[in-house]
């Protein structure tokens, strides 16, 4: 090649500065381009091939970055599945929201019954103490009543026992009836306590024996208080004197 034909070269560089390339290996280097691309460049060296011992390689910028059919579709299938993983959480995700809101309604709903049950049973306590009161002053009027009438008799003969005397065991004989008529109307029942009547532990409660002849022993002797039975039940016991054999008799 010429000096003429060549192009101006830098200052630096010679001008009489040229490069030859060997024609061979162009068409060794465009075998190898076709070989890439699929194409059926014929093999071997010379001018047909690349020189024995030569191999080129050429990576174009294209090369690795479109996936092969297979892994498209392997791809697109996870895709796919990935998708539809979504739908279902959206879907879980929406229903977990309703029934939190279903729950968060029925908690509303406990505590205002609860605020109600509270009210309600603060209103029936204090209905029940009025009642439980009122009983009371009910039943304390039903047993002080008669005993208001008990005393003013006891008041009566109280008075009179200074100018009559005599007049007192009358007003007594009066009360102890109205005290009998007053146990009877509330239903007390007096615990017998007859001289000669069996000792009984359960109504009876023995203060003393005394040693008596008149009567078998382990019978009453005598009443030192008297005892009730209410409704049945003992109310109680009647406090007695218990008969013991008489020393020396034998028994």
């Amino acid at each position: 090649m010429s000096s003429s034909s060549a192009p101006p070269a830098p200052p630096d560089v010679p001008e009489d500065f040229a490069i030859e390339i060997d024609p061979s290996l162009i068409e060794a280097a465009l075998a190898a381009v076709d070989r890439r691309l699929g194409g059926s460049a014929p093999a071997g060296g010379g001018a047909d091939g690349p020189e024995p011992g030569i191999e080129l390689v050429f990576d174009t910028p294209e090369q690795g970055m479109v996936p092969p059919d297979d892994e498209r579709r392997r791809l697109q299938v996870r895709a796919q599945e990935q998708a539809e993983q979504i739908r279902r959480l959206e879907g879980d995700l929406a229903r977990t929201a309703e029934a939190r809101d279903l729950l968060d309604r029925h908690v509303r709903d406990l505590r205002k019954g609860h605020g109600d049950l509270s009210t309600d049973f603060e209103r029936f306590r204090t209905r029940a103490r009025k009642d439980v009161e009122e009983a009371e002053r009910r039943g304390e009027d039903k047993i002080l009543r008669p005993l208001v009438e008990v005393y003013d008799n006891v008041e009566r003969a109280w008075v009179h026992a200074v100018s009559d005397p005599v007049q007192i065991l009358g007003g007594l004989q009066m009360i102890v009836e109205q005290f009998k008529r007053l146990f009877t109307r509330f239903g007390f029942e007096r615990i017998g306590t007859d001289r000669g009547t069996l000792f009984d532990p359960a109504c009876h409660e023995a203060v003393m024996h005394v040693p008596s002849d008149d009567v078998a022993p382990g019978t009453v002797v005598d009443e030192v208080q008297a005892g009730f039975r209410l409704r049945g039940r003992l109310f109680r016991p009647a406090r007695v004197t218990v008969s013991a054999p008489v020393p020396g008799s034998g028994e």
